[in-house]
């Protein structure tokens, strides 16, 4: 899977403003690349459930059609956030 989504990263076609991504999922990205903030330090930020979070990382990585953090770092490593 996580082929699909590198294979983005290797042309530069991904950005964040061109996702389908709210506001806070997109903050998501960002916190737990740069930071690697966990699921519940995202809910206290945010005043939401950890499970809200974990949904939110549920779409992203269908969106990004990846499978886990590890891949989402990778995907973002040298992203300009």
């Amino acid at each position: 899977m996580f082929r699909h989504a590198y294979s983005k990263k290797e042309n530069g076609s991904i950005n964040l403003d061109d996702l389908k991504l709210s506001d806070r999922q997109k903050d998501c990205i960002k916190e737990i690349v740069l930071n690697n903030t966990t699921i519940k330090a995202l809910s206290i930020t945010h005043n939401v459930s950890e499970s809200a979070i974990k949904k939110d990382l549920a779409h992203i990585y269908k969106i990004l059609n990846i499978s886990g953090k590890a891949d989402l770092k990778a995907l973002f490593i040298d992203y300009k956030f």
